[in-house]
């Protein structure tokens, strides 16, 4: 039978032993009276049931876990070819080694790495970053010694090379490496290596990062176990418990740094089956026996026996205490000055290793332990190279993240409140290297809270280290959630699909790094609350969370984004309105509903993608429309009431196969609906005009019909016989305002690449790549057709056009009145360029209205120039 190693095993051990010795005596005492029995009966001793399932004993083999043994580091400046470092203490055999190698600079590589005790090193990952080198090696099954030296040889001289070597215990002596995984790049306060698959349970993970900035923290659940080169090196290291999709983060001072991020995970040292021996079965001796004084004894007096004294020991005597806040970041009161909040739960009593809690004054720090737990100790550590005493120690326990109730104060040395927690009585004492140990009845608690008040030196709050001591009886925890697709750099927009194994759990997800959390099993407190994809449009870092009622919450798990610029979007420009303010459709949309439709080429989805709109505008969400290799075949347009996103691995087609007649809109893509806000992103809209008169001009590839604040951005609109974008509605009871036409590509309609005719204010036309050729009326053209149609407040710039024949009146941007002798005005048009034929650019010019058309004020136009370059400001 084995034993854990725990502060309740060796009187535990002695007390086995006692009971043992007490069966035995019990044994032979039953078998004496047995033998003195007048019963005629004759039976073997082993035909009591009860007795001989007590002979056989079995041993289940428990996996011991993976665990950290030591730890050292080197950082070098200059120029170097190798860097070596050693380890404190002795090595044992059969351990592994893992060693990290980073380096200044993107090249140059590593020859290789040895040890003095003749290990063999193998490489993990070797990754260049912007400026950044980093490489990951390991040795199994090491030999045995002192005073082990490891050295990284270069290839050629690095740069500022620095060398972390760390020992585990109970890894796989024969095939320990699982798999890995990196990334490397910038924009990110939370660098992540990118989740690597198939991580079963016992398995260590193993994170490395390197940065020209400062990390300030290990990713959630990872224990620190290296700081080095101004904190610019980080090693840490986490054992997990469930199967699923993991990655190693990080926390950096500033997301303008760049990074890599690299992860190993390796296996537990396997468990060999353990076969149950048998006591040898006493040879039956006939006896005769009474056999209600028989089972009497064995029913009563023996049973007695085995379930009150000797349950009663391992209920009470034989249970374990298990450190439960073992890397695990603090909250604070206050800012952590001078070193950061891992070091807290670092495991690292040193009290050199000491953080500070704000600038005097009571200050708290509080831990969350992920879920309740039987708490029954809190030993802690203050500053204690000098003897000094902290005062107003508090320690409290509660379910309540914030303490307003449910409180259990277990320690209280505040004897006059100035704390304001109550009145304590316990004793202030003098700081020592043992700590402070807080013993109690068990106390059932997520959070623990602790307090101090400055100390006899000064009035600052320092602590060294917080062990929190329970069962360790945690609920099942939720498997990590994972993001479909995975971290990456994609050309557009992702749908990202955040899911976990646990049914019916509860995801909260961040999209500006920040960490999401449930404090209430199943409710998000931090974060949104995940129902459908999340639409990625910029570089950013999703963050995810899983919980339920009776499972501990998942670990946090994240993926990084970066986003270029969408296939087909324009490349004109990159400046904004400066005359007017435009907003558009505001901040970028989450979530959405996704249209299920054939997306072939061939399946008719005009109803299919109508119906998933309708659906959509029901929940206030976003359209999401996922790319297909082929095209969504429409033969009308779909109407919309809010934001249309593309999503996936490209740019979804939908493609009209009808053209309209006339204005009635037959063909046609999508129609904003009166009032509709929000964002039009990432789609290619197709027509099916080629060439020459259609003998229509109802055919557009977006109509805006009173719309108010929409961003059309990233697109793709081409082969309309009408205008690629027109403001189609004259009504004044439905003005289209602020509208943001922003780096779209407008390929050759039979009209207008945008028109804009009805009564609309607001309007920004920016960075677009605008190609016309058919001749007709242009390639922007502003042209309120009925009176009161008023077109204010436009602005038209950094636009490049690629106008290959004349228009009708041999313009670029036609401001024109149809009807209306006051059509508007404050309208400005300035630094496009690009081609059009030599006497075109933008200018007012009259059809029905003539020479009486009087925009007020004037259109202001200027610095509009041909050439392949945008002019300068």
């Amino acid at each position: 039978m084995a034993f854990l190693n725990t502060r309740a095993s060796q009187k535990g051990s002695a007390l086995l032993i006692v009971l043992i010795a007490l069966l035995a005596v019990g044994g032979a005492i039953s078998i004496a009276l047995l033998n003195r029995s007048g019963s005629s009966l004759t039976s073997p001793i082993a035909s009591s049931p009860s007795l001989y399932q007590a002979q056989i004993v079995s041993a289940t083999p428990t996996p011991s876990p993976i665990a950290y043994v030591q730890s050292n580091s080197t950082a070098l400046n200059g120029q170097k070819a190798s860097v070596t470092s050693s380890y404190p203490n002795i090595q044992t055999q059969g351990n592994l080694n893992v060693v990290i190698v980073a380096w200044q600079g993107g090249g140059n590589s590593i020859a290789h790495v040895t040890d003095s005790l003749g290990n063999t090193y193998t490489q993990i990952l070797q990754n260049h970053g912007t400026g950044l080198s980093q490489a990951l090696y390991y040795a199994k099954n090491i030999n045995s010694g002192s005073n082990n030296v490891v050295k990284a040889t270069f290839a050629s001289a690095a740069a500022s090379p620095d060398l972390i070597i760390v020992e585990y215990r109970n890894a796989d002596t024969q095939n320990p490496l699982n798999a890995s995984h990196f990334q490397s790049g910038t924009g990110t306060l939370t660098p992540s290596s990118g989740q690597a698959q198939n991580i079963n349970p016992g398995e260590l993970l193993i994170g490395a990062g390197m940065t020209n900035k400062q990390f300030t923290a290990p990713g959630s659940s990872y224990t620190k176990r290296a700081l080095v080169a101004k904190s610019k090196n980080i090693a840490e290291d986490r054992v997990v418990t469930a199967s699923g999709f993991y990655d190693a983060s990080a926390t950096l001072s500033d997301s303008t740094g760049y990074y890599v991020m690299q992860m190993a995970t390796f296996k537990p040292a396997p468990v060999a089956s353990a076969t149950p021996t048998p006591t040898p079965t006493p040879t039956p001796t006939p006896y005769t026996y009474s056999q209600s004084s028989y089972y009497a004894y064995s029913q009563s007096s023996y049973y007695a026996y085995s379930q009150s004294a000797y349950y009663a020991y391992s209920q009470s005597a034989y249970v374990t205490s298990t450190n439960l806040s073992q890397g695990i970041l603090p909250t604070a009161s206050g800012a952590f000055i001078y070193n950061n909040s891992s070091f807290v739960t670092d495991g690292d009593l040193n009290t050199a290793n000491w953080v500070q809690i704000g600038s005097g004054g009571a200050q708290w720090i509080k831990l969350d332990l992920g879920a309740s737990d039987q708490v029954n100790e809190v030993k802690v550590w203050h500053y204690y190279g000098d003897g000094r005493t902290y005062h107003d120690v508090i320690v409290q326990l509660s379910n309540d993240t914030n303490f307003a109730s449910g409180v259990t104060t277990v320690f209280n040395n505040d004897t006059n409140n100035s704390a304001g927690q109550g009145t304590g009585t316990n004793a202030e004492y003098a700081e020592t290297s043992a700590g402070k140990d807080i013993t109690f009845a068990a106390v059932t608690a997520r959070y623990v809270r602790l307090w101090t008040n400055g100390n006899t030196v000064n009035a600052d709050n320092h602590y060294v280290e917080v062990q929190v001591f329970g069962t360790g009886t945690f609920p099942t925890p939720i498997p990590t959630p994972t993001f479909s697709p995975g971290a990456g750099i994609y050309s557009s927009l992702q749908s990202v699909t955040i899911s976990t194994t646990i049914s019916g759990a509860t995801i909260c997800y961040t999209t500006d790094g920040t960490t999401p959390a449930a404090t209430t099993p199943g409710t998000c407190s931090t974060g949104s609350t995940y129902s459908s994809p999340v639409a990625v449009s910029t570089s950013e870092t999703l963050k995810a969370i899983a919980s339920k009622s009776g499972y501990t919450n998942s670990s946090v798990s994240g993926a990084a984004y970066t986003i270029t610029s969408a296939v087909g979007t324009g490349t004109g420009g990159t400046g904004g309105p400066k005359y007017i303010s435009v907003t558009g459709g505001g901040s970028f949309p989450t979530g959405g509903y996704t249209a299920v439709c054939a997306g072939n080429g061939s399946t008719d989805d005009t109803n299919c993608l109508q119906t998933a709109a309708n659906t959509a505008h029901s929940q206030n969400i976003p359209l999401l429309i996922p790319y297909t290799s082929s095209f969504y075949h429409i033969t009308g347009p779909i109407t919309v009431y809010g934001s249309v996103i593309g999503t996936g691995g490209g740019m979804p087609t939908i493609k009209n196969m009808v053209i309209g007649t006339g204005w009635s809109d037959q063909g046609g893509g999508l129609r904003l609906a009166g009032g509709t806000s929000g964002w039009i992103y990432n789609l290619h809209l197709s027509g099916s005009y080629t060439s020459g008169n259609p003998g229509t001009e109802g055919d557009m590839g977006i109509q805006i019909l009173g719309a108010n604040g929409v961003t059309i951005k990233g697109n793709l609109i081409e082969k309309f016989a009408g205008d690629d974008i027109i403001d189609g509605d004259p009504s004044p009871a439905s003005p289209s305002q602020n509208i943001l036409i922003d780096n779209n590509t407008l390929n050759n309609p039979y009209r207008c690449d945008i028109s804009i005719d009805g009564l609309s204010d607001h309007w920004a036309i920016t960075n677009n790549v605008l190609n016309w050729s058919s001749g007709y009326v242009g390639p922007i053209d502003l042209e309120p057709y009925i009176a009161a149609s008023a077109v204010t407040n436009i602005e038209i710039a950094y636009n490049k056009f690629n106008q290959t024949v004349a228009d009708l009146n041999n313009v670029a941007v036609a401001i024109t009145a149809w009807f209306d002798a006051t059509p508007g005005g404050a309208i400005w048009v300035y630094q496009n360029y690009g081609s059009w034929p030599s006497a075109a650019s933008a200018r007012v010019w009259g059809y029905q209205g003539g020479s009486t058309i009087q925009w007020n004020p004037a259109p202001v136009i200027y610095n509009n120039v041909q050439g392949p370059n945008l002019p300068p400001p």
